[in-house]
Formats: structure tokens, sequence, C-alpha cells
């Protein structure tokens, strides 16, 4: 029975000289350029790292130029790497920058081929321990205290019977109704104009704070502000973010109307509140803060009224008597001189008395009059003509305030369609696909690569192979002798005994003989 050679499997990891690197790769014939060996590490960089990697570090050598961009470093104790931050990404935070600032920044990582480094894309930045709302509500307000926004020294004094009140707040809320039943409850001759605004979302503070301006301006064409009332319902500290901002804090402090803030709750504390003239914990306080209880005042009225009556009466009833007595002890006692000198004086007295009464008594009536002209404002006739004229304006406001709450929801709801038409299934499966393909091509890249790196070194461990193979050594003339049966390779005659067939293998053919006679050396 025919038997081949068997050989053993080769291991180039044991080959001599395997461990070293490049052993089997050819030498490259020319240098490569700088640009190429920089796009070689610019993707190798990129295509091994994360697209998204969130590093935590200390701010330094920060740079805000006109442009816009952020340029800064991200260090710890022991590295550094350079960051940037683009315009669009930039204009998001809200809170200041500064050196020494612990942040923890969201990017990916990009190589600069023109300079040959590397940086860190950065697109959103948070503070390190402490949320970014919060961090700018406390930086703002640091900044305003320092330059007196809040000192209670440039504070404007309430007026005490306000005529018109300006409501700045949502057409749409629950503030604005509480207010205006509040109001009109406690001061039914008051007139309330509504300055319809957005009190939550972007935009809302660039809003409010041109409603405050207008007001201040064209107050007077409208017959005169005598207080304004910042009003909104209650929120997380996101929903009330608008009272934060710097606009709105500069325009109020800007504002020569005294104006109430009543925002939110009686726990929630705004810059706005701050730099107002007063803060009412809630919009229904902020409404009794701004009109005294017309009813308490026309007791209070009355009162006073009757106490002067009887006051006036007692006076007059008192210089009687005593001008009397003065009479008859003059007119018996002391000389007709004298008596006619002191009846002189006693009627010039007689007519400063009735002068200071006459006054006091003018005084008097001039106040019932105003009242009895306020009374006859809330007549029922009055009150129904100047609801019908309230009625009339405030269904203009509300016509405009819709026109424009619906031209502020159709801006909302295209926005928000373009937002969701870049979240459609359509649309992120062409971002994926585009992804898909440029990671495909990154992974064709290297897989075309690492096969041409696999098959030079196959070539060069299969030339250094078949050069030590057996079938070189044959092709110089050797052989290689086994036993037939057995197929166990001849070392020594030992294993060899008379009579024995053995197989021959020469470099090319086989041969059969038997053992005659053997032979030690």
């Amino acid at each position: 029975m025919r038997k081949s050679i068997s050989r053993a499997r080769f291991d180039p990891t044991k080959a001599r000289g395997a461990a070293q690197p490049g052993l089997f790769e050819p030498q490259t014939a020319k240098p490569i350029s700088v640009s190429e060996l920089t796009r070689k590490i610019k993707r190798a960089v990129e295509d091994h790292l994360p697209q998204r990697v969130l590093v935590a570090g200390e701010i330094s050598n920060l740079k805000k130029p006109s442009s816009g961009h952020l340029y800064l470093v991200l260090k710890d104790a022991n590295s550094q790497i350079p960051a940037v931050m683009w315009k669009s990404k930039a204009a998001k935070v809200r809170f200041d920058l500064s050196d020494g600032l612990a942040v923890i920044a969201t990017g990916h990582v990009e190589v600069y081929e023109p300079q040959g480094k590397y940086q860190l894309i950065v697109d959103k930045l948070v503070p390190e321990g402490v949320g970014a709302l919060e961090l700018a509500f406390k930086q703002l307000k640091e900044k305003l205290a320092q330059q007196g926004l809040f000192d209670t020294s440039v504070k404007k004094p309430l007026p005490s019977f306000p005529r018109t009140i300006a409501l700045v707040t949502s057409p749409s809320g629950a503030a604005i109704r509480d207010m205006i039943r509040t109001l009109n409850r406690r001061f039914p001759v008051l007139r309330i104009l509504i300055y319809p605004v957005a009190v939550q979302g972007s935009g809302a503070a660039q809003e409010i704070a041109m409603a405050l301006n207008d007001l201040d301006k064209q107050g007077e064409r409208v017959g005169g502000i005598d207080l304004i009332i910042l009003g909104r319902g209650g929120g997380s500290l996101e929903d009330l973010w608008a009272f934060n901002e710097e606009i709105l804090a500069r325009a109020i402090y800007a504002c020569r109307i005294p104006i109430i803030s009543a925002v939110g709750h009686e726990i929630d504390v705004t810059i706005a509140d701050l730099v107002a003239d007063v803060r009412a914990a809630t919009p229904t306080a902020g409404a009794e803060l701004a009109v005294p209880v017309l009813s308490d005042i026309l007791d209070n009225l009355l009162v006073h009224r009757q106490r002067l009556g009887r006051f006036v009466g007692q006076k007059i009833q008192l210089c009687q008597g005593r001008l009397e007595k003065v009479l008859a002890a003059s007119f018996f006692r002391q000389p007709t001189s004298l008596v006619m000198s002191q009846t002189q004086r006693l009627d010039e007295l007689t007519i400063r008395a009735s002068k200071a009464v006459a006054k006091r008594l003018a005084d008097s009536a001039k106040q019932i009059n105003q009242l009895e002209r306020r009374l006859s404002r809330l007549s029922p006739s009055t009150t129904a003509a100047r609801a019908e004229g309230r009625t009339k304006t405030t269904a203009q406001r509300l016509r405009r305030a819709m026109d424009g709450y619906l031209h502020r929801a159709q801006r909302d709801l295209h926005q928000k369609i373009l937002k969701l038409t870049r979240k459609s299934p359509g649309h992120m499966a062409g971002i994926k696909k585009t992804d898909l393909k440029a990671v495909s091509e990154r992974l064709r890249r290297a897989v075309k690569v690492i096969g041409s790196t696999q098959a030079k070194r196959l070539a060069a461990v299969t030339a250094q192979l078949e050069a030590v193979g057996p079938e070189r050594v044959l092709a110089r003339g050797y052989s290689v002798t086994m036993q037939a049966k057995t197929g166990e390779v001849v070392r020594d005659v030992k294993q060899l005994a008379g009579g024995q067939e053995l197989l021959t293998r020469l470099h090319k053919g086989k041969i059969y003989s038997t053992v005659n006679k053997t032979k030690e050396d």
C-alpha cells in the first residue's frame, strides 16, 4: 500500500524572526508627503474614535472673537486638548464661560489637516456638578446685583389710587382671568389695559421687554398708565426662564412706570421679581397690592364727612358762646372806645372763623361732589356703557391677540413640522444610509489594506517555507527512504532487516526495493 509523505503544519509565529514587525513587508519605494501622512492620521483617528464623546475638564485660555465662535482648551491635572465651539452651538450656551470653570463637553474629535493638530469640536457644554440654568441664574443675579439693579433706593413707589393699570401677560392663561377678576372686585372704577405677550419659549423675554418699552413710550397716547403688572402662572425653572433673562431685567429697570412682578408661585423667585419695584407671590396677590378696596374707601369718606360736620357745628357753637361772654364783659367793665375796638377785633375773628369754616365746608363739598361723581360712574347705566366700551375694546384686542397667537402658533407648527421632517423615518433613513455608506467605504478600505498586507505576509512566508521545504531539498539530489508497509522514515539501519521492502522518494518519482544487506557506519 502506497502512502504519501506526512508534513508537519508550518506555524509562522514560531519561525525565526517572526516577532519582528514588517519582516515580510517590502520596503517603501519612495517617501510620502506631509499632506498624505496627515491625511492617513486623520483617517485613522476619526475612523477609530466614537462619533460622540463626553469629556470632563476645566476651561483654560478661553477666547471669544467677534465671529461668535469660541476657542478654548480643556485640561485636567495631566493633559489638555484644544477645543472649538462654532457660533451656532455657542449661541445656545445660557451661562457665562470663564477660565477655571469645570464643564462637561459633548462633541467629536477631528484632525485639522492644515496644521496637523487634533482638536475637540464641541456641540454642547454643561457645567459640572450644577445645572446650566441654575448656574446662569446665579451668574446673572450676581452681575445685576453688582450693577445696582436690585437696590431699594431705585425702586418707585406704587400709586395709592391708580386710574389705569396695564396687564402684561398671556391672553389665554388663568393668570389674566384671576387678575381682572380681583381688580374689578376691589376697584371697579379702574381702567384695565391688556398687552398680550408670550410668557414662555424662545423669544418670550424679548417680546415682554418690547411690551414694557412700548407702554413706557406710548402710555400718554392711551390717557396715561399709572401701574404695570407683569404676570404669569407657576411652572418649572425652564417654563419661567423668560423672566430670568438679562434683556427683560434691563427693560424693567429702565421703565418709568412702576411695575409689580407677579410671576409664578410664592416659592418661585425670578430675576424680574428682584428688579421690579414690588414683588407679589402670585398674580392674584399682585392685583391685590395694586389697588385698594373701593367700598372701604367710600365708607371711610362718609365717616370722615360726618365727623367733619359735627366738628364744624361744635366749633361754631363754641365761638358764639365765647363771643357773647366777651361782649357782655366789655360792655359793663370797659370804656366805650375799648369796647368798640374789641368788638371790631371780634368781628374780624368771626369773619376769619367764618372763612375757615366756609373753606372747610367747600373742601368737604368738593370731596362729596367727587364721591358723587365716582358713585355716578358706578350707576347701572354708566357701568353698562363703560362695560360695553370695554367689551368692544377688549374684543378688538382679543382679535389682535388671537391673530398674533395664531401667527405664533403657525410659526411654531411650521418649526415643529420641520423638526418632525428632520426626524421622520425617511429622513433618518437617508442619514443612516449616508452614514452606512461612509462606514462601508471605510470598512472596504480597511479590508483592502488588511488583505493587501496579509497577502504580502503570506507570500513572504510561502517563499521562506518553500526555501526550507523538502521539495527544494529533493531537487538538490537528496532522497527520502521509508518502510514500504508502515511509511516510517528510515533514519538508522537498525530499523531494517533482510528482505524488508523499502520506498525511496526522489525529486521526481519513487523507487521500490528490497533490503539484501545492511552495514552500520
